[in-house]
């Protein structure tokens, strides 16, 4: 059962043929949960995945590759039948053993033992042998042979070297393994225990004298673990993966089957699921990959938890039944009276590596100890390889566990440190949580996508758990914006529309967000019912963005990209009320202006080439200018500026006149003014309108040709009264 790796490439084969006979990583059991308390003070520091001085990092990247894929074909392997194990008992000079070799028959092969009848005090619940006949489904018959004690050549503090034995070579455990396998190999026939005949010992277990490392938190002890040495001949086979564990706890006879059974998987293939940077717990409780191994009385390892839902999947001992269609009233035993496990993926399975495990767990068995019983659901992702990254709400989500469990109370404790599990964690669990879909929390979507599933009515039916599951496709993505993407010269009270679809079927809501920051567009409408939506008061010459997510009701959204526009530029006008053609010399001539803006107050600059001064009347938006005009043309210039600094101008150049006389005459309700005028330069004679009841008479090379008008008020003409020849 020699892990069989499948490399591609030149280089990966040469570094893999290096790393034959090279040591590999180790895989430790976690700490007893009373030690996580000073290891989060920091007292207690627990080894790392310790290495070898010799091995290079290229090696370390090759093994972790070729260990991950060797993880991930493990149901291949499928092992069933008779399996032969070896078990070497090794004491110390300075640390002989104290349990006799016929207790680890017991631990290792009895069936139905009477444990606390025999061994006063012991919590265990059976023998390691049982616990992979329960956990295989009597799938497998595990046969160990137990030999020793053997004293080892060097002290335990040699082995140890202050440093859980995880050190360097040649003051490690791994030395520790050597050792005795030479002293016992005059009395094992180490052939036997290659099962497979690839020409490896399949399953090496040595046990030194003493506690545990993970038990008593000392470094002066071994941290008990699974690694490799150098592959060693011996009876025509070759040693290199091997478990090692401890005698005792505390006292003679007290040892339980947690550690033996957790890094026998190892030795199966299966990786830790505990945190081991110990930021987070990993599958806690639920799991002999994880702190499940210490489950039992007192928390001591007698009653450990099966394999979770995965690890399971990854022996081949199990059934997953593949959901990927809707299913009603779909019914799961528990999982250790035959009942499948259940995987749901919405996309094809053999090309996801993200999808959901779902098993029925009971208080049953070796599961007695659980926090509770009843549906678990596992968040696996297999492109990730442990669960050292947590993921909760507000983490990066390409952090995250390989195999997470859902905790139905929404709660993160696991990831969070809170707790190694609770009655909280089972759906529907204490708090009748019966739904698990892309709106509950915790959410059925992948980490970084909607995922569609649905599983409602989750129901416990005696010790059978009733489920309906469903998948939802979301809304496709909203489109046909008006105003059109991009768009100009947009009014500043417009009506926002757009198009969606769902493939479904189901009724659309919508969150418009809106605004002039692209990066931080704020909600203005949450669950609006129309696809359409009037806004008023814009800002002129503003560009806006804008974006619709569409929401079914089912968790399914989808957003549109961000649109944007941009609203008309304000309107500023210069009317002319008052302004005549020619300006009079020698005169303060008034011209008036209506002056309008949509973004009130204005600026007003007027300037012009003779002495001018101005008012502005803002309640009637009316601009009075008074030129005082040279003589010669003469240009106006007036510049209107509004708030947000656009600007309207204005220019007119006038002809300017001197003044000879002037008249009035009243008749009817009209004053009738009659002005003669004389010029520098002679134009041709013309009389203009200026205004009701005013009127310019002009002349012609110096003669006056009108200087009386007669006004006609039924018909409003005016008529000359008179008319005279002569110079001035």
């Amino acid at each position: 059962m020699r892990r069989r790796f499948e490399v591609v490439g030149e280089l990966f084969v040469f570094l893999l043929l290096v790393l034959l006979f090279s040591p590999t990583v180790v895989s430790s059991m976690p700490p007893h949960p009373e030690l996580l308390d000073k290891i989060a003070k920091g007292v207690l520091q627990v080894p790392q995945h310790a290495f070898s001085a010799g091995e290079t990092k290229d090696l370390k990247i090759v093994f972790d590759t070729v260990l991950k894929r060797d993880v991930l074909r493990v149901q291949e392997k499928g092992l069933t039948g008779t399996i032969r194990a070896v078990m070497l008992l090794v004491d110390f000079s300075d640390n002989p053993h104290q349990v006799e070799k016929s207790f680890f028959e017991d631990l290792a092969n009895s069936i139905g033992l009477n444990w606390t009848a025999k061994y006063s005090g012991s919590t265990n619940r059976g023998s390691i042998k049982e616990y992979y006949s329960w956990i295989s489904r009597g799938k497998i018959n595990l046969v160990m042979d137990i030999y020793g004690w053997f004293r080892a050549p060097n002290d335990y503090s040699y082995y140890v070297n202050d440093n859980y034995g995880l050190g360097d070579y040649p003051e490690n455990a791994q030395k520790l393994v050597e050792d005795a396998i030479e002293v016992a190999d005059p009395y094992v026939d180490f052939s036997k225990y290659d099962n497979d005949k690839d020409g490896y010992i399949d399953m090496l277990l040595v046990v030194h004298a003493g506690p545990g490392a993970e038990f008593t938190g000392r470094m002066t002890d071994i941290w008990s673990h699974e690694w490799s040495i150098f592959p060693k001949s011996v009876d025509g086979v070759y040693a290199k993966s091997y478990a090692m564990e401890p005698e005792l706890w505390k006292e003679p006879n007290d040892m339980t089957i947690g550690v033996y059974c957790h890094e026998m998987g190892h030795v199966l293939g299966l990786p830790d699921l505990y945190d081991k940077d110990k930021s987070s717990y990993g599958l806690g409780k639920w799991s002999l990959m994880a702190y499940g191994a210490w489950n039992g009385e007192n928390q001591m390892g007698g009653s450990p938890a099966g394999f979770d839902a995965w690890c399971k999947l990854q022996t081949g001992w199990y059934n997953a039944e593949i959901l990927n269609e809707g299913q009603i009233n779909e019914l799961l035993p528990p999982v250790m009276k035959e009942g499948n496990l259940i995987a749901i993926y919405k996309d094809d399975f053999g090309n996801s590596k993200e999808y959901f495990l779902m098993e029925n767990r009971q208080l049953e068995g070796f599961d007695s100890y659980l926090p509770e019983s009843g549906l678990l659901i596992y968040h696996i992702d297999e492109n990730k390889y442990d669960n050292t990254e947590e993921w909760y709400p507000g983490l990066d989500p390409s952090g995250h566990y390989m195999v997470a469990l859902e905790q139905s109370d929404g709660n993160f404790d696991l990831e969070k440190k809170n707790n190694l599990g609770d009655s909280y964690d089972p759906f529907p669990g204490v708090e009748n949580k019966t739904a698990f879909t892309p709106l509950t929390s915790p959410s059925s979507n992948y980490y970084q996508d909607y995922s569609g599933i649905l599983v409602r009515n989750i129901e416990e039916i005696g010790d059978d758990i009733n489920i309906d599951l469903s998948f939802n496709d979301k809304p496709i993505e909203p489109f046909s914006p008006s105003p059109s993407d991009l768009e100009n010269d947009v009014p500043t009270s417009v009506t926002l529309s757009w198009k969606c679809d769902d493939p479904d079927g189901d009724i659309l809501k919508y969150d418009i967000y809106f605004g002039v920051d692209s990066e931080n567009l704020p909600l203005i409408e949450s669950n609006y019912a129309s696809s359409s939506y009037h806004i008023d008061d814009l800002n002129y010459d503003t560009q806006y963005y804008w974006k619709i997510i569409a929401n079914d009701g089912k968790g399914g959204i989808s957003s549109s990209p961000i649109w944007s526009f941009t609203t008309i530029p304000p309107n500023i006008s210069i009317n002319e009320v008052m302004v005549p053609d020619y300006l009079i010399y020698g005169n303060s001539n008034l011209l008036k202006f209506q002056i309008f803006s949509d973004q009130l107050p204005v600026n007003i600059d007027v300037n012009c080439d003779s002495t001018v001064t101005h008012a502005f009347d803002e309640e009637h938006g009316i601009l009075s200018v008074y030129v005082e005009p040279l003589k010669g043309p003469t240009t106006l210039n007036i510049t209107v500026q509004d708030s947000i600094g656009h600007k309207k101008c204005y220019s007119k150049t006038f002809e300017v006149f001197s003044l000879i006389s002037q008249k009035s005459l009243v008749s009817s309700k009209v004053l009738i003014t009659v002005v003669e005028y004389g010029f520098d330069e002679k134009p041709n004679s013309q009389i203009k309108k200026q205004r009701e009841g005013v009127y310019y008479m002009f002349a012609q090379d110096d003669v006056i040709l009108f200087d009386e008008y007669l006004f006609n008020p039924s018909d409003e003409t005016i008529e000359p009264l008179s008319s005279r020849g002569g110079g001035n």
